[in-house]
């Protein structure tokens, strides 16, 4: 099922209509009327294509994903190609994670934020590569914020985490945190693809303004320098 207005959607949604895959015009990315989407259908694939989506890489994207069953989160209409580009990787290299950690330290101060993180995310999970101030290693992709954050490249802010409809409150929810704000960059390779984010989160609300995206916009962007410099699987 293919459509550009929200109001079709849930039209077709409602009168019963069966479909494989739901594609999405990518204005919608980050948007919280996907995470809507995501809700109401969350056995079918949902890909967003923009204007300069290539239609093979498109067909490609939309077979294996109802072929391997991806959803219950929002697949770029390149995601064959974002996930070559992570192979092309090796987050594990010590010289690599000592830079990426000092970088999330560096965001946590710059925001005085209780938890930064740098994640890639998977076929089927994100990988918490640095997770300072909770010990997170892995979470399912159904389930990652950052799987919205990938889709178009814009810094992805949410003010209100547990009344937000693309975020799967009670895995990152515990005791010891309750956050309440997310921010985080995405991980732009050399290709173009977006491999990851980098991360700050809080349990108090705040405002984050131009200044602040830029902030964070930059340390993205060193990170991904030291991951083509020292992250390449050999």
């Amino acid at each position: 099922m293919a459509t550009r207005a929200k109001s079709e959607v849930f039209d077709a949604l409602d009168a019963g209509t069966l479909f494989d895959a739901i594609l999405v015009d990518d204005v919608f990315g980050g948007s919280e009327f996907l995470g809507e989407l995501l809700e109401r259908v969350p056995d079918r694939p949902c890909v967003l294509v923009g204007d300069d989506t290539d239609p093979d890489a498109l067909q490609k994207t939309i077979q294996t994903a109802v072929r391997e069953g991806w959803s219950g989160y929002p697949i770029p209409a390149d995601e064959h190609a974002r996930l070559d580009c992570l192979d092309e990787y090796d987050f594990e290299q010590p010289t690599l994670l000592a830079h990426l950690e000092g970088l999330t330290t560096t965001a946590r101060e710059c925001f005085d934020a209780d938890v930064g993180f740098v994640g890639v995310v998977d076929e089927d999970e994100e990988q918490f590569v640095t997770s300072q101030g909770v010990d997170w290693e892995t979470l399912d992709r159904s389930d990652s914020i950052c799987s919205h954050g990938l889709l178009d490249g814009e810094p992805l802010v949410i003010s209100d985490l547990p009344e937000d409809s693309r975020v799967s409150y009670e895995p990152i929810h515990s005791e010891e945190f309750e956050p309440d704000f997310y921010a985080g960059i995405p991980l732009k390779a050399a290709s173009g693809q977006h491999v990851g984010m980098l991360c700050v989160m809080d349990e108090e609300t705040r405002e984050f303004d131009e200044e602040d995206h830029s902030a964070l916009q930059w340390l993205a962007e060193q990170a991904m320098v030291h991951v083509e410099r020292y992250g390449r699987a050999s």
